[in-house]
């Protein structure tokens, strides 16, 4: 047995090496788990050996009343019988909000403060080989992209507005138990005779992650792969290589298109759609992380369909209430009330004839029809004049607009077609006395398409008020 104990041991020290240097003063979090709590005891171990400094930290989040004051109170007298200075921190009033996300934050904003506080430069947090496992399964669920999937790095420092901190300095988190799993762990605080408590919230369906942890998991190793941890974890090492790989080039992509100016993000359109897809998924991530305040990660479908808006010019929804708005020559994160206009509706009163609609310039024409046509400019329509009911008309939207798309058969609602294109929705329509016969950038109704026994053609198109022309 006493065998078992050493052999943990020595593989935690070795883990810890790669993290630890003398002279570190380190914040140990210890919930009062077992990871925690034996992460408390052979830190104090190794340090002590190490030259470093620890300290015990907990948070109480309050959220199982007694059972959370019981877990303070445990880890208190351990920290105590240890001769470790204890920090302690807990929420100041009851919420509402018992979620995951909130509760990292919660802690974390007060690690960091309490680290800035007392000079400490590292926070070393108990996660597992079995958390980095659940963890890569979980975020590949959800869609994360590639840098998610590299999993739960060793170290990492935080990032200027992660958790709500401001300038975070160089405090590092580091996890020394991310490569050693629960097993030999469980197994290491039996064998020394070592207490800790149990969170009852962990063994419930609760949580999404305890669904992936008590269902998931478990069934995978049973029925496909008893070694599933170690191999979703040498997955995530294999990407984490890649993204290693790819922040550097990335960077220096991100610095050469994109701008940050006054709470708005903006790419050089032309510069971003010359990258290769795999630098452009990433420069856009990091691009979508800035404009909309998401730190930690961007759904992976989110950055597809950002990405599918710039290429061809519709532009694309973000979380946040954020959108991209795509002109010929820049792709702009923007609040969806950004430039929102004001309800117009302005009558084409003759051809030819330029009038101002919202935000824009219309230039009216009609033409005899040609093979010559530039038909893929988005700000430029071409009309069958023969097939319009006059007067025209440029308008924003109603409620209960319909319109039949280029290539259907049948109208369709306004709303349902432009969240199914997932584009903005803050649109310009060309309307005749039938209806809308064009949505700006988006797409001609199909009743008046040009074909070859077209005649003459109504030609509109428009320029930003502080935008490009359509050519």
């Amino acid at each position: 047995m006493r065998k078992n104990v050493k052999s943990f041991e020595t593989r935690f020290e070795l883990s810890a090496k790669k993290v630890i240097k003398k002279g570190d003063r380190i914040m140990v979090c210890v919930s009062g788990g077992p990871d925690s709590t034996a992460l408390f005891y052979l830190m104090k171990k190794y340090c002590e050996n190490a030259g470093a400094k620890i300290y015990a930290a907990h948070f109480n989040h309050k959220f199982r009343g007694k059972e959370s004051d019981k877990d303070a109170e445990f880890v208190r007298k351990t920290a105590a019988g240890e001769g470790i200075e204890f920090i302690y921190g807990e929420l100041g009033a009851k919420t509402a909000d018992t979620s995951e996300d909130f509760a990292r934050k919660a802690r974390y904003s007060f690690f960091i403060k309490e680290c800035r506080k007392r000079g400490i430069n590292k926070i070393a947090a108990g996660h597992t080989m079995d958390d980095n496992a659940e963890t890569v399964l979980f975020r590949f669920v959800k869609g994360s992209g590639a840098k998610g999937l590299s999993g739960i790095p060793a170290k990492r420092k935080f990032k200027d507005g992660e958790f709500g901190i401001k300038n975070p300095g160089n405090i590092e988190l580091i996890r020394p138990f991310i490569n050693l799993d629960k097993k030999s762990i469980m197994e290491w605080l039996s064998d020394s005779g070592i207490p800790f408590r149990l969170d009852r919230t962990n063994f419930t369906d609760k949580y999404e992650r305890n669904i992936i942890r008590n269902k998931v998991m478990p069934l995978l190793e049973s029925r496909i792969n008893r070694g599933v941890k170690k191999a979703l974890t040498g997955f995530a090492e294999l990407y984490a290589m890649d993204e290693e790989f790819f922040e550097k080039r990335v960077k220096s992509r991100f610095d050469r298109i994109v701008t940050v100016k006054k709470g708005e993000v903006s790419m050089d359109r032309k510069k971003f759609l010359l990258l290769h897809p795999a630098e452009g998924f990433r420069v856009l991530s990091e691009a979508i992380k800035t404009g909309t305040g998401k730190i930690r990660s961007v759904d992976l479908m989110c950055v597809k369909n950002a990405y599918e808006g710039i290429k061809t010019g519709k532009g694309s929804n973000l979380p946040g209430d954020m959108v991209i708005r795509v002109e010929e020559e820049a792709a702009r994160i923007q609040p969806v009330s950004a430039k929102k206009e004001k309800n117009f509706n302005v009558k084409i009163e003759k051809i030819p004839q330029k009038i101002r609609a919202g935000n824009r310039v219309y230039t009216v024409e009609t033409i005899k029809n040609s093979k010559k046509l530039n038909l893929k400019d988005r700000k430029t329509a071409h009309i069958d004049a023969g097939r319009v009911k006059k007067p025209l008309y440029i308008r924003s939207r109603k409620p209960g607009d319909r319109f039949m798309p280029y290539g259907m058969t049948k109208e369709v609602k306004l709303k349902d077609f432009l969240t199914a294109a997932k584009t903005d929705k803050n649109v310009h329509l060309l309307c005749d006395l039938n209806g809308i016969i064009w949505i700006a950038d988006i797409r001609v109704d199909e009743r008046v398409k040009v074909t070859q026994n077209t005649e003459y053609i109504i030609r509109i198109k428009y320029k930003d008020i502080d935008g490009t022309e359509g050519k």
